[in-house]
């Protein structure tokens, strides 16, 4: 179960799901794709048209950090209807129906931050497989400069439980005041590069590096003995989260890690989201093939 405070919950009312599905609608008339640049370029008012509601949690995980994890629920999805996912990516094969699922995801991930597209298309696949081993957490992108500050994930299928992610945030975790200020002193190397592990203040601490992926400089047992209380902590306040179809998860890669389920037979729509496109290098393409959940925080 979710952790209260680690992850906000929000369950769209019976008067919200109609106005999304009728926007949801309106929106299918139209020539706008949401795997490709144009709608994401010409529909920035679409935002304004969702629910009260879910514009004010994702206003608030936007500008306050409410929370290192949102999750909006109530979006019906009738997973049956939806067909095997593409073995090679929707573009490969023409795949579009699910283009009223990848409308939601993105008219929504747009009321949070700006859509990234990694390859040919902005919403992409995530395809859960059954990885040998336990699950590690990570960054999704790997923690480095180019990263995203934001991952969505739709559920469209899980198992008979639903779709279990694993999620750690930083904020739960309790450290020693010694070890919190090592870990924020440029003594750490990854292959996204060096620095601090931590930034921000001491009660709100922020992703740099991956910690996972970190090591600490040569002969620096001090920084080594920081690194391993945070690693510690951070699989101490591991938690899972079930995903149903039509649950929508957006995790905050600056507060939390994650860890992609073993699922065979799921499957999750994700995007990436940037608060600043500037930070990036080159223009947002449109999208990106169909992934496994072993990719969430390999890309350095």
């Amino acid at each position: 179960m979710a952790r209260p405070g680690t992850v906000r919950v929000y369950e769209l009312g019976i008067a919200e799901r109609r106005q999304v599905a009728d926007l949801l609608d309106d929106l299918l008339d139209s020539r706008l794709d949401p795997a490709e640049d144009t709608l994401y370029r010409l529909g920035w008012e679409l935002p304004a048209l969702l629910p009260g509601g879910v514009r004010r949690v994702l206003y608030e995980l936007r500008t306050a950090a409410s929370a290192p994890a949102c999750l909006i629920r109530g979006m019906h999805i009738d997973d049956t209807a939806l067909g095997e996912p593409p073995a090679d990516g929707p573009a490969a094969h023409g795949f579009t129906r699910t283009r009223l699922e990848e409308m939601y995801l993105a008219v929504v991930s747009m009321g949070l931050a700006e859509a990234v597209g990694r390859g040919d298309r902005v919403v992409g696949d995530l395809l859960p497989t059954a990885p040998a081993g336990d699950r590690p957490l990570a960054v999704a992108g790997g923690a480095g400069p180019d990263r995203c500050d934001y991952l969505g994930l739709l559920s469209l299928r899980g198992g008979p439980s639903g779709t279990t992610l694993a999620l750690a945030a930083v904020p739960d975790v309790r450290l020693a005041g010694a070890h919190a200020a090592v870990l924020r002193q440029p003594r750490f190397h990854s292959a996204a590069g060096s620095g601090p592990v931590l930034a921000g203040a001491p009660g709100a601490p922020l992703l740099c590096l991956d910690p996972f992926r970190a090591t600490a400089g040569d002969g620096d047992h001090e920084a080594g003995r920081a690194l391993g209380a945070l690693r510690d902590g951070l699989l101490g306040c591991r938690q899972e989260i079930v995903l149903e179809p039509g649950d929508l998860l957006f995790v905050d890669t600056f507060q939390a890690l994650v860890s992609g389920p073993a699922v065979p037979g799921g499957w999750l729509k994700t995007i990436s989201l940037t608060r600043d496109p500037r930070r990036l290098n080159g223009p947002r393409s449109a999208a990106t093939p169909a992934r496994t959940l072993r990719d969430i925080g390999t890309d350095h």
